[in-house]
């Protein structure tokens, strides 16, 4: 891939990133005046989806590894950023639940809740069938349920052989249960435009067809996205939602979100996205920048910062909400308080990578020597 493509990625998943921590930071424990944006930070969770997809198949296709090196890359990745930020979370929770001042934070942390928490969050299984176990307030914890589930329906299909390969995809659907299998589609999209990617670039197009191909792979999404939308208003449709609504209501009283996060808007943003990034990255391959150019180190150390900005944000907004007495209602206030969290989120890039690099050496050096005892 040219860095020209590599930086289009970059951008638009710290993008995707800023979208999800604004869309949470528009809530009425953070700020008013402000139209609430939850839609938005649904939305750049289908498009983290989408992106996640596409970068594990191009890993997969572009690099040499084995299926261990492939569990120690990912085991890495996500533990690195994953671990200092749940234990963030707890710490900020139960400062609140000390040191309660203000309107952010109403309740006490559940003391006796942490371990089960903390649990559900290493092992990535608090949304295992529709269970909804967060990491206190922290609600993003979440979509890593999903992540890890994608990676371990991919790392078994790409690097599996024989028989067993089935029946351990089978055993994983009947764990992660139908909301995780519900948007497996939408990453495996991802999967499907790294390809398509790859193939059309072999053609070597000129850049008048991928400027048309832009232009052609929007309107495709558009057609999806109104088609999704007129079935909805079908009488069909109607009787389906009133029946999810009382489905709803009913995994709700019951601590489940088989219906809260898996559905139709988030393919209605992610079909359309990935589209529309394939046909960017089509026309980058006619896009000559330098490894060596500022703006290419500058934009890659800011998007390091894309995963710990999303897993450490509300931590953050609520230490905020709750220690500093900022005007709800000013504009700029917030915008300050929101480009803080970005410069921090960035700044912390640095050590999770180092220990990323820490944990990837230790596991290869222990998976080494493992293989090497007779």
């Amino acid at each position: 891939m040219p860095v020209s493509g590599s930086i289009l990625l970059d951008i638009v998943r710290f993008a995707a990133a800023i979208a999800v921590a604004v869309g949470h930071f528009t809530s009425s424990t953070f700020s008013t005046h402000w139209p609430y944006l939850i839609n938005l930070a649904f939305g750049a969770v289908a498009v983290f989806f989408v992106l996640s997809g596409f970068v594990i198949r191009l890993i997969s296709i572009t690099r040499l590894m084995t299926a261990t090196e492939y569990a120690i890359d990912r085991v890495s990745r996500i533990y690195s950023v994953l671990l200092p930020a749940a234990l963030l979370t707890i710490a900020v929770a139960l400062c609140l639940d000390r040191l309660p001042a203000s309107r952010a934070y109403q309740s006490a942390f559940p003391v006796g809740t942490i371990a089960t928490q903390f649990l559900a969050c290493i092992t990535f299984t608090g949304s295992f069938w529709g269970l909804d176990v967060p990491m206190s307030f922290n609600s993003v914890f979440w979509s890593l349920s999903y992540e890890c589930a994608y990676y371990a329906f991919y790392g078994i299909a790409f690097f599996g052989r024989g028989p067993w390969k089935w029946f351990f995809l089978c055993g994983l659907a009947i764990t992660v249960g139908p909301p995780i299998l519900f948007l497996l589609p939408l990453w495996l999209f991802g999967c499907f435009i790294c390809d398509a990617y790859h193939w059309l670039r072999r053609r070597q197009y000129p850049l008048t067809t991928y400027f048309g191909s832009i232009l052609g792979f929007c309107l495709l999404g558009v057609i999806l996205r109104t088609s999704l939308a007129a079935l909805q208003h079908t009488p069909a449709a109607a009787a389906l939602h009133v029946q999810g609504a009382h489905l709803l209501q009913w995994t709700r009283s019951h601590h489940l979100h088989l219906l809260k996060r898996s559905g139709l808007p988030a393919y209605e943003v992610g079909i359309p996205v990935g589209l529309l990034i394939l046909g960017l990255l089509l026309a980058c391959e006619h896009v000559t920048i330098s490894k060596q150019h500022a703006s290419v180190s500058l934009i890659r150390r800011v998007a390091d910062g894309t995963f710990t900005l999303y897993l450490i944000h509300l931590p953050v907004f609520m230490l905020f909400a709750t220690y500093l007495p900022y005007d709800y209602a000013s504009a700029w206030q917030k915008l300050s308080l929101l480009v803080l969290t970005f410069v921090l989120a960035v700044a912390l890039a640095s050590p999770t990578d180092a220990l990323k690099r820490w944990m990837r050496n230790g596991l290869s050096s222990h998976s080494f020597q493992k293989a090497r005892v007779p």
